[in-house]
């Protein structure tokens, strides 16, 4: 028998989903299959239809697009292991039983962590994404600058970005993100 695919989120405020052998819509509208509410989501942003063992996905005009694996696309077929982003709101997909015989909090850091770090990588700068890594090992901005050999003030206009970007206002915030601290 089929075991399915799953969409599983990369933040612990969305909700991760069992994909099923119909069409189905994504968005942030409560008349969706699939309610993601974010401000980057549309309220109608994508169709999506499991076919075999991996996932057709269509934009509905989205605002803010359907990513895969980082790039842009109107249509496209997903496989599993990809990484899929509606507007600011990354998933990977997966068999829908794969992650579930691992102990629940290695699965979710390690989906987590992953599916945040692509998500970074994939929307910010080398520079800024350098930074964030020095940022996450714990060093403070004038530490990362001297490492970086560049100027306290790029550093911090760096991180300014990173958190707008990110969507996220302090440090703090940022290394729950990707500690995935507060998790539900």
């Amino acid at each position: 028998m089929d075991p399915g695919l799953a969409l599983h989120a990369a933040s612990s405020f969305v909700p991760s989903f069992l994909l099923k052998n119909t069409t189905t819509i994504l968005g942030r509208s409560s008349k969706c299959d699939f309610v993601v509410t974010h401000d980057s989501v549309s309220r109608r942003h994508a169709e999506l239809a499991v076919v075999k063992q991996s996932l057709q996905v269509e934009d509905l005009n989205s605002k803010n697009g359907v990513f895969v694996d980082g790039d842009r696309v109107q249509a496209a077929v997903i496989g599993i292991g990809q990484i899929i982003r509606f507007g600011n709101v990354a998933f990977l997909l997966t068999i829908a039983n794969e992650l579930s015989d691992q102990p629940e909090s290695g699965r979710d850091t390690n989906v987590h962590t992953s599916l945040v770090h692509d998500l970074a990588r994939s929307k910010l700068s080398k520079a800024q994404y350098r930074v964030l890594l020095l940022l996450l090992e714990g060093l403070r901005e004038k530490q990362v600058a001297r490492r970086l050999n560049v100027s306290p003030t790029t550093v911090h206009n760096h991180v300014q970005a990173i958190y707008g970007i990110l969507q996220v206002h302090s440090r703090p915030e940022l290394l729950a993100l990707f500690l995935k601290q507060g998790a539900s």
